[in-house]
């Protein structure tokens, strides 16, 4: 997103911390200035709080003409915010699926205390919310949604890799010739529905007994241990793999070796991995939670909900080459229709302008100097 704008003549910084953070990310443009401040750790790291990262905003505000806070529930939203409002600068917030009913359950006392003593304040000051889905609006639980403006993710074309890197790759997954791939592609988390589309797999495995399933991803914790002894309990265990995050070239290889990708999610925003997959023409099946209404309209994969009937729509991508094709073209053609970057990145940049333009307006009427764009 940043190196598409900045294309576009914007000057984009890019604030962040190094939580999270991996070597297999890819680099962001030269022309985008990118700024890591450290988490201290402890009640830092918990609280997703940076004083150095809101004290560098405090100095440099006013080179900035509009802010796009991305996430809810951290303390680094809420100061960014608060920055912003003093100032008079501008802010979008982008809740990527956090601001979800199903998310506000995960621990709903705490976020309640959270949300009312610090966030709703600094949503409300926001001059627009951006939605990746109309799904992910409706389901909204805060206050005046109704500003809500709807602008997908989108994803750059795909990296060229070469035909050996396809089969090296199969090896190292240690996928038979004869046998097809099922790929999952995220973090070992309850929100994705990992353990769900464990049963699904188990269920698949009676029919389809050379099928295997690729969980690719960070797994830390108590759940990525539920989810690595039900691997182990399973009678096809030794047909599901656990290899850990994949990155660049290795990640688009992954995707052009699979049969078919599956992601049970009880709520997103708009999953990127799903993105990834219709990109590189590899059929989806995906939960309502998902927020891809787009997989059915378009042929791309099926809409499912529960591991039974994930379980017999993943067979059937299996067992027929010729639907497999069909949902491939249909895949690259429902991204290229609506999460490529000329389809969106105009949306995006239209909401920014018009939230700049309006700022200005306001501020001469108010006797107050405009920034530079």
């Amino acid at each position: 997103m940043a190196g598409r704008l900045a294309g576009n003549g914007w000057k984009v910084t890019v604030l962040t911390t190094d939580q999270g953070m991996s070597e297999g990310l890819v680099p962001f443009a030269e022309s985008v200035e990118l700024k890591v401040f450290p988490l201290s750790g402890g009640l830092d790291t918990r609280l997703l709080r940076s004083s150095e990262l809101i004290e560098w905003l405090e100095r440099n505000i006013t080179r900035f003409d509009i802010v796009d806070i991305q996430g809810i529930w951290s303390f680094i939203t809420v100061g960014v915010a608060r920055v912003c409002r003093r100032r008079g600068i501008a802010y979008v917030v982008t809740p990527r699926g956090q601001a979800a009913k199903w998310d506000f359950g995960k621990g709903p006392l705490r976020k309640r205390i959270f949300a009312w003593l610090w966030l709703l304040k600094a949503w409300k000051g926001a001059s627009a919310y951006r939605f990746l889905s109309k799904q992910e609006k409706e389901d909204c639980w805060l206050p005046g949604k109704e500003r809500g403006v709807i602008v997908s993710n989108w994803l750059e074309p795909i990296l060229e890799v070469p035909d050996a890197s396809l089969v090296d790759m199969r090896r190292r997954m240690r996928i038979a010739a004869e046998a097809q791939a099922i790929l999952f592609l995220g973090r070992l988390d309850p929100q994705k529905g990992v353990l769900e589309l464990l049963d699904a797999f188990e269920q698949l495995c009676h029919r389809e007994e050379s099928s295997v399933l690729l969980l690719v991803g960070p797994g830390r914790g108590a759940y990525a241990e539920r989810v690595r002894s039900k691997v182990a309990s399973m009678a096809c265990s030794e047909n599901v793999r656990l290899p850990g995050p994949v990155y660049g070239f290795e990640k688009e290889a992954l995707l052009r070796s699979v049969a078919a990708f599956a992601t049970l999610s009880k709520s997103e925003g708009l999953p990127m991995a799903v993105l990834e997959a219709l990109r590189n023409g590899v059929p989806v099946v995906v939960t309502p939670g998902a927020n891809v209404p787009e997989v059915e309209e378009y042929g791309a994969g099926f809409i499912v909900n529960d591991p039974a009937e994930a379980a017999e729509r993943l067979g059937e991508i299996i067992r027929d080459a010729g639907l497999r094709a069909r949902m491939g073209e249909n895949a690259r053609k429902l991204f290229q229709d609506r999460f490529s970057p000329d389809s969106v990145s105009p949306q995006l940049v239209a909401l920014y302008r018009k939230i700049c333009d309006k700022d200005k307006r306001e501020g001469a009427s108010a006797g107050v100097a405009s920034r530079a764009t």
